[in-house]
């Protein structure tokens, strides 16, 4: 499913004919970026958590398809098509705290990358397409104190639900922590939860997730067609799909963090004018 069409049926279009455009500054912590336009994405500052490892340099494509689903620029691809990104006007903000073609990294490297956005690049809005189920403990832990102390001084972090599901309490670290939004996936072609995301409550009893989003998948696995959603992406993301052409659907709460992510740009936009 192209992009635009998500955007459309999320009502992203409706708050940009109203004026709301996502003038504002949002933040990604994820696989790192490039120095290069890819398809609509585009080459944003960024920062990694560990000094000695390039910051520009997305080897599975998946932080690009998150900045082109914000703020990339919209691309017909021809038969109908099209690509966009949600807000035009937002001012985005990297940090790779993930690594190797898979996403690997630690708990430290999630708590650099929530300084970084937070601290030296002063956003307002955090993506983080990540998480772990290795975790013991939501509250005392220190990316949980740190991601609930933005929350507190008005920061808002939006964190991926998991791909774990459908069992209960499956809810991934740091989308267990009290004060971030947690986002889980929903499918656009059945109208409801899809199969893998993660559910709650958390391992702690916590309600969670705190809200769905459009990210591809089914609402049963074995549903025909699959369903993905299209973005910019490149790399091994793109090779999964086996057409060389720097684009992948693809499915996973990961994708309904920055449809979210815009939603409540726009409404941080419209209550800042009003």
């Amino acid at each position: 499913i192209p992009s635009s069409v998500i955007l459309k049926a999320a009502g992203v279009y409706d708050q940009r004919n109203l004026g709301y455009e996502g003038d504002i500054a949002v933040g990604i912590s994820d696989t790192g970026t490039t120095t290069s336009r890819q398809i609509s994405a585009r080459s944003i500052p960024t920062t990694c958590t560990r000094w000695y490892l390039p910051a520009y340099l997305d080897e599975s494509g998946h932080m690009q398809w998150i900045e082109s689903f914000i703020g990339g620029g919209r691309v017909d691809l021809g038969n109908g098509v099209i690509i966009d990104g949600g807000l035009p006007k937002v001012k985005l903000y990297g940090a790779r705290c993930l690594f190797t073609p898979v996403g690997a990294g630690s708990n430290m490297d999630v708590l650099e990358g929530a300084r970084i956005l937070f601290e030296d690049y002063d956003v307002k809005i955090g993506n983080f397409s990540l998480g772990s189920e290795d975790y013991e403990d939501c509250v005392n832990d220190p990316t949980a104190i740190a991601l609930n102390g933005y929350a507190a001084q008005g920061k808002i972090p939006v964190v991926a639900a998991g791909n774990s599901g459908p069992a209960a309490r499956t809810i991934g670290h740091p989308g267990c922590v009290q004060n971030v939004i947690t986002v889980g996936a929903w499918s656009y072609t059945d109208d409801a939860p899809s199969f893998f995301s993660s559910r709650g409550p958390t391992r702690m009893g916590r309600e969670k997730p705190d809200i769905c989003a459009y990210g591809g998948g089914r609402e049963l696995e074995d549903s025909k067609p699959k369903e993905g959603i299209l973005s910019s992406s490149c790399g091994f993301i793109d090779a999964s799909d086996l057409i060389p052409n720097r684009l992948a659907a693809i499915a996973g709460s990961s994708m309904s963090t920055p449809l979210k992510v815009i939603i409540i740009a726009q409404w941080c936009e419209e209550y800042k004018k009003k």
